[in-house]
């Protein structure tokens, strides 16, 4: 018998037992083992835009670290505001509603003071911060802050 018709069986209950094709649970590991690889090289925080909007991300997922705010909700509020589309108005309960005001705040803040945001990079700032897992270090985060201010900062001495 070939590869993709074997099977392997589990024990997934008690007396119970189910079969399943080798070829699902190779597809499986790989996608659980490979895409958090690919996801994590598909940002390109090379370019100064992206290290300033991941470097808001950081700041805005350590604002909110610690306390029970809606993700989902808040990057929903973030994205129609910056993309200017309509606002929501129903929203499932007063969670979600206090998470999507807080993002649309956010970026009506960012729009007001003429920030060029890349959603992409300011979100992975915000879940970056959130897991404690940032790509990039707060000196790196600093010296875009301040090219893109203008100003020369002095090299490190090692």
């Amino acid at each position: 018998m070939n590869c993709a018709g074997e099977t392997l069986g589990f024990d997934f209950f008690k007396g119970a037992r189910r079969r399943l094709p080798v070829r699902w649970i190779l597809t499986a590991l790989a996608v659980v083992c490979f895409l958090p690889l690919v996801h994590a090289d598909a940002l390109d925080l090379s370019q100064l835009p992206a290290k300033l909007s991941y470097g808001v991300g950081v700041d805005i997922g350590q604002a909110i670290q610690g306390r029970k705010v809606r993700l989902a909700a808040l990057l929903r509020g973030m994205q129609d505001v910056l993309e200017d589309r309509v606002p929501l108005k129903e929203l499932p309960d007063a969670a979600d509603k206090d998470a999507y005001a807080r993002g649309c705040k956010y970026a009506e803040n960012m729009k007001k003071a003429g920030t060029a945001v890349d959603f992409a990079a300011l979100k992975a700032g915000i879940e970056d911060a959130l897991t404690g897992t940032p790509r990039l270090t707060q000196d790196e985060i600093f010296r875009a802050r301040a090219a893109n201010a203008g100003t020369a900062l002095p090299q490190q001495q090692n």
